[in-house]
């Protein structure tokens, strides 16, 4: 299935600010004024703005991850972590990214970073639209489905280099079986491929180390 871009529009000419739905305290989905800024860490906005959401200070502090340091221009603020959800919009699934919710109410701006976001969507600006790309999960070996319309071979026990089903031993390394190719005969014992081939290679080797001596 192909995944069609969403492309956002944004109306200011040198900031991609856009309209990005965040769930809200009652499960419903609250659009927020929100800066695209993929070089920032972790999407960022402050206790009012957290308000409009319907989660109280001491929501916030129950659901806190912990707390952290929020740098920038205007110096370091406390800010708490805490998983928030977001839908780029209402054809997309909704995700769960890491939020630091900024202490300082002067700063009344939602700014999304990559955190938990360029995991699922590739992001670009252009043309006045902030264009989400979804990400493909790539199937591993282990959830590879078997090709339709191959059937297993079937191996009659006993033939060499099998095990039975379901073993874990790994099949010992055999010689090809006597298949009357090759047979030697020293007086009455005849040897065929396999006890052929290993005395030709045992005598090769003693008239080797003979010749050596």
């Amino acid at each position: 299935m192909t995944h069609t871009a969403v492309n956002i529009p944004y109306s200011t000419a040198t900031r991609p600010v856009i309209d990005l739905r965040f769930k809200n305290k009652s499960g419903a989905f609250t659009g927020l004024s929100t800066l695209v800024d993929t070089g920032a860490d972790n999407t960022n906005m402050n206790m009012g703005t957290v308000a409009k959401l319907g989660y109280t200070e001491a929501d916030i502090k129950a659901m806190s991850l912990g707390t952290s340091q929020a740098c920038g221009l205007g110096g370091c603020h406390p800010t708490y972590v805490l998983n928030l959800t977001i839908r780029v919009s209402a054809t997309e699934e909704p995700i769960q990214i890491p939020v630091s919710v900024n202490q300082n109410k002067a700063v009344d701006e939602v700014l999304l970073g990559r955190g938990g976001l360029l995991s699922k969507y590739e992001v670009s600006v252009s043309n006045n639209y902030v264009v989400f790309r979804r990400k493909h999960d790539r199937g591993s070996v282990a959830g590879t489905a078997p090709l339709k319309g191959v059937a297993p071979v079937a191996v009659p026990a006993g033939t060499p280099g099998s095990v039975p089903p379901g073993s874990t031993e790994l099949p010992a390394p055999t010689l090809p079986g006597g298949t009357g190719n090759i047979r030697v005969k020293f007086g009455n014992i005849i040897l065929t491929d396999q006890h052929a081939l290993i005395a030709i290679v045992g005598l090769g080797l003693i008239v080797g180390i003979a010749s050596q001596s």
